[in-house]
């Protein structure tokens, strides 16, 4: 079986070299964390305390490892991450494994990461999820389950560019392979323009879905 460590190598030689990824067990130990991290778990269930636990830890080596000094990473009102100025980030986890990416946001505007397990895809959530053409596409579990775990990485790129409240049917996909980009189909005034320049990509992890979605920084000059 594959180390956690040997599955961060492979993740990473997918990204530019400018995204720093942290990938581990989704078991950290609340002790560890800050004690102003600690308190935004207070009262939670001791699954949730671990998962949240184990994503601030790789979260704070993938920022170290980006060249930022050690410090608590705090919340927003809603619920995501309070990067340190200029870093962008995302942080997901299921009940196993837990990941964390960064960049600076000279590089990146925005960037979203989302793992999935491997499961079979609920047919009931299908028209939720999937546009009528992503379901001509979506064949089988493995590519609903790749949709959706795309959305999810373009939805939490896109939240902190202001637009946290888009539907799973508001943006199309389009595929090459593994690699996707996206259209939107929403109303008029509720489409992202930064969705044009968004790219993304898919990779299978054993019985897991990794997604990533970035927005490159407009060149400068």
């Amino acid at each position: 079986m594959a180390t956690w460590a040997t599955i961060q190598t492979r993740l990473q030689g997918l990204l530019a070299p400018a995204v720093v990824l942290r990938l581990g067990a989704a078991s950290g130990e609340l002790d560890a964390l800050p004690a102003q991290e600690q308190r935004l778990v207070d009262g939670a269930v001791a699954q949730r305390q671990a998962q949240f636990a184990a994503g601030r830890m790789l979260a704070r080596d993938a920022l170290i490892a980006l060249g930022e000094a050690s410090q608590p990473l705090l919340k927003h009102r809603d619920g995501s991450p309070m990067w340190p100025r200029g870093v962008c980030g995302s942080l997901t986890h299921t009940r196993d494994v837990a990941a964390a990416v960064v960049a600076r946001r000279h590089d990146f505007l925005s960037i979203g990461i989302d793992i999935e397990a491997s499961r079979r895809f609920p047919l009931e959530a299908t028209d939720t999820v999937l546009t009528p053409a992503e379901q001509l596409w979506a064949d089988s579990d493995t590519r609903r389950l790749r949709v959706f775990c795309a959305k999810e990485a373009i939805y939490k790129c896109l939240a902190p560019l202001g637009w946290p409240d888009l539907d799973f049917r508001d943006v199309e996909l389009h595929w090459q392979h593994d690699l996707f980009t996206a259209t939107s189909t929403a109303s008029a005034g509720c489409r992202p323009p930064q969705l044009v320049a968004l790219r993304g990509r898919c990779a299978r992890l054993g019985d897991h879905t990794a997604a990533f979605a970035f927005i490159a920084a407009p060149a400068s000059g």
